[in-house]
């Protein structure tokens, strides 16, 4: 049998709790009965929600529990990636070979008759099938019955369905009398829409035994799409799909928390991991973001984490920078316009963000005040930075402006000088002081620009080379 994925993933490595899911599609598989041909499961959820995770999770769980004889209605799991197959013209020799390894049945005729058979329907996938219609196989099948010119071809072809449906039954029954055969089929929303329908097709009408089980992980949406696509919109898309499928179930909207802390907790280890979670959690119900999102994010973050980030002390630092990927992947747009690079959304990031500002404690809060004061990076005069105007400074004791600051460096040791009532004072600056709502001690000792930046000029700087362009239009950037 075709292994589930080369690299194994289990139960043990989900983050969402969605084993108890996933025992409900085994039992569901286990035990459906079909009173015409096999049993056709479309699990839905949309694109970016871990179907394909789950599923791999899934076959492992059924590999090592319920594959042996010695237990009631054992099941043989097959995973098959549709997209991976779609250069093929038709889908049914991929599809076919993919349930059974000649090994596996070595020395039986069930699998050779199987594949000849399939082998010979398959040729005529380009001839007296595609004749009447380029993707539904039943309906031409019934309409070459009434073409003399093709009666041969049909009666030939008819045999060659008989013939498969019998291998095809003998192998099955290898695995035991009380046994089924849960094939899933990923990715079938990705493949070019005429291979997509031919697979539904092929796996209703021609693969078709009592004891086969088809899972389908899709988007329904998107799918329908595909379906419009192929035969045109005035389609009943919907109708049409629902006669493929005897049973549909949606995936459970995930709880990302846990998923979301387990990843952050392999980044920051357990110093921070808390804080930036929480803005994770945040940004996800801000922006609307997937799994897969998560995913992105989280893995620019890493490479951030290494990069720079790691040397900051202070967590404003951390929410801010991966606060800001969030918003450079996902509303990036609204980002552009936060740093003066898309005038046109101005107005609403300022709305969105002055919202949010109402919690001082809130990366919104800090982003908005950002916004509102753009502020000035210091100059280097003579081994020391100079701030040119008035600086909003947050230290332990709290916020205050302080005007004109200069940052100075004494033995390795970072000093704030500022007069207060004509008097100078020389102040040691900790690693919680943040100068303009993002400038942290850690920029100001690795600063080196001669020339003068706005904070957000600088800020653009520190992330630019975290980029999720891709040169392709991605349907991300939500208004």
């Amino acid at each position: 049998m075709k292994h589930c994925d080369q690299h194994t993933i289990t139960f043990k490595d989900d983050k969402l709790g969605r084993d108890k899911y996933a025992d409900f599609l085994i039992e569901l598989a286990r035990n459906a009965k079909s009173e015409e041909g096999s049993y056709t499961i479309a699990v839905n959820a949309p694109y970016g929600s871990g179907k394909t995770t789950l599923l791999k999770m899934m076959c492992s769980e059924i590999k090592s529990k319920y594959s042996t004889t010695n237990i009631p209605k054992p099941l043989t799991v097959v995973y098959y990636n549709a997209w991976k197959y779609d250069y093929f013209k038709e889908p049914l020799m991929p599809l076919a070979s993919s349930l059974f390894e000649q090994d596996d049945l070595a020395d039986r005729e069930s699998y050779n008759n199987m594949m000849k058979a399939a082998k010979f329907i398959a040729s005529l996938s380009n001839g007296v099938i595609n004749h009447f219609t380029r993707i539904d196989i039943q309906d031409a099948s019934q309409k070459a019955k009434s073409t003399s010119d093709n009666e041969k071809e049909f009666l030939q072809y008819s045999k060659a369905i008989d013939e498969l449906c019998d291998a095809l039954s003998e192998a099955v029954d290898e695995y035991g009398n009380d046994s089924k055969m849960l094939v899933i089929i990923d990715e079938l929303d990705r493949c070019r829409p005429d291979f997509a329908i031919q697979t539904l097709e092929v796996s209703k009408h021609l693969l078709t035994n009592e004891n086969i089980v088809f899972m389908y992980a899709v988007d329904m949406g998107q799918l329908q799409k595909v379906v419009e696509k192929a035969y045109g919109e005035g389609m009943d898309s919907a109708g049409y799909l629902l006669r493929f499928f005897d049973y549909i179930t949606t995936i459970p909207k995930a709880d990302k928390s846990k998923y979301i802390k387990a990843i952050v907790e392999n980044i920051e280890g357990e110093r921070y991991v808390d804080a930036v979670s929480e803005e994770m959690n945040l940004c996800c119900g801000y922006y609307d973001m997937t799994l897969r999102d998560v995913d992105r994010v989280l893995s620019a973050y890493n490479i951030m984490y290494n990069y720079f980030l790691s040397e900051y002390k202070n967590i404003n630092a951390h929410q801010l920078y991966l606060h800001l990927l969030c918003l450079k992947y996902k509303k990036s747009s609204w980002f552009e316009g936060i740093f003066g690079l898309n005038k046109r959304n101005g107005e609403k990031v300022e709305y969105f963000f002055d919202r949010n500002n109402r919690n001082k404690g809130t990366t919104a809060y800090r982003i908005n005040m950002i916004l509102d004061n753009f502020g000035v990076m210091p100059i280097v005069k003579n081994g020391k930075l100079e701030f040119s105007n008035h600086v909003l400074y947050e230290n332990r004791k709290g916020e205050s402006k302080i005007n004109k600051p200069v940052i100075t460096f004494k033995e390795g040791k970072m000093c704030l000088s500022i007069v207060l009532n004509a008097v100078l004072e020389i102040i040691p600056v900790e690693d919680n002081d943040i100068f303009c709502y993002a400038v942290f001690p850690e920029d100001l000792t690795n600063y080196s620009f001669e020339n003068e930046l706005t904070i957000l000029e600088y800020l653009h700087r520190k992330i630019e080379f975290f980029d999720f362009e891709t040169g392709l239009y991605e349907k991300r950037d939500l208004e």
